[in-house]
């Protein structure tokens, strides 16, 4: 583990520590602490306190151990990063986007998802999307990370995350919102960078479902 205290206007874009290894990458606000923690696939971590010049708590746990998360609040929304931005070292840019565009990631862990576990948690989108079997295939296709958000000036944060993340299709939305996630981050439908919370209702039930239900 690595701790780096950041400058006023400096960032992180640290994007492996050691050949083959994954990294997950947090860059806070100027005046925080940065931690960068290299996670194995199946390994867990649990961060707390995402405010300006706090210190980042971490903890990693190996494989099969339970994590203590606190202070989900409600009204968080749910990012899945899949393994097309986590194979292709954009976890930490994404991240950074994230933190700057005004969320907390409250909590954060690497999971590597069997195909029932995946079509359990898109089950809403199966027989309303057509490519629903290609994303439940995309998502246990290796390693993908988990984020528990909550906005930094609180309100609501899924429909305000969901305008961040932008249209599905990261074709359209590279033309008409040129600034979101899937614009910057997205190579097709299937892997288009950042899956969210759609509905207010299932935030807190798609948080509770990776940082409670999966451990």
């Amino acid at each position: 583990m690595v701790f780096i205290s950041l400058r006023p206007g400096s960032s992180v874009a640290i994007l492996a520590l050691r050949p083959g290894s994954n990294v997950a990458i947090l860059a806070l606000r100027p005046g925080s602490t940065v931690a960068i923690l290299a996670l194995r696939p199946g390994s867990s971590v649990a961060i707390l306190a995402l405010r300006p010049g706090s210190s980042v708590a971490i903890l990693a746990l190996r494989p099969g151990s339970s994590v203590a998360i606190l202070a989900l609040r409600p009204g968080s929304s749910v990012a899945v990063l899949g393994l097309f931005v986590r194979g292709n070292g954009l976890l930490g840019r994404v991240a950074r986007d994230i933190v700057q565009a005004g969320f907390d990631i409250s909590a954060m862990q690497m999971y590597h998802l069997d195909k029932s576990t995946a079509e359990e948690f898109l089950e809403v989108y199966r027989g309303v999307v057509a490519e629903y079997p290609e994303m439940v295939s995309e998502l246990c296709s290796g390693a993908c990370v988990a984020m528990a958000l909550t906005h930094q000036h609180g309100g609501a944060c899924v429909e305000q995350f969901r305008q961040f993340v932008g249209p599905a299709d990261p074709e359209i939305a590279r033309h008409l919102r040129p600034s979101t996630l899937r614009a910057k981050y997205g190579h097709n439908k299937l892997k288009n960078g950042v899956h969210c919370t759609d509905l207010a209702d299932d935030g807190m039930l798609e948080v509770e479902y990776f940082f409670k239900i999966l451990q």
